[in-house]
């Protein structure tokens, strides 16, 4: 933040300047952790996650390389993913595409 040495307020129009010129990162922890949680909340999926030797569970936990992805490779990645589909994950996947994946998501990869 920038003062004006005599008065003491911010100078506004460096604030706004400041503001345009960031952007936000998301962090993979984060992300990750968000993913995991959602997977918790769902009794088979967490079941199937915990399972490491179940190819569904490998299926599921392939989900969280995508984060490390180029963000225009995402979707392709994500429909790669589901093209091998092993289990049932409709509340999942719609999550991930709502909040993640998409262009329009909250959270869309380019964050």
């Amino acid at each position: 933040m920038i003062y004006l040495p005599t008065t003491g307020f911010c100078r506004v129009d460096a604030i706004i300047q400041s503001i345009h010129s960031s952007f936000l990162r998301a962090s993979n922890f984060h992300l990750g952790q968000a993913w995991y949680r959602h997977i918790q909340a769902d009794t088979d999926l967490r079941k199937t996650c915990m399972d490491s030797k179940s190819d569904g569970g490998k299926w599921l936990r392939s989900f969280f390389g995508l984060a490390y992805l180029p963000p225009d490779e995402v979707y392709e990645g994500f429909t790669d993913i589901l093209e091998t589909a092993l289990i049932e994950a409709e509340d999942f996947l719609e999550y991930l595409l709502q909040n993640y994946i998409r262009d329009d998501a909250k959270y869309p990869p380019s964050m």
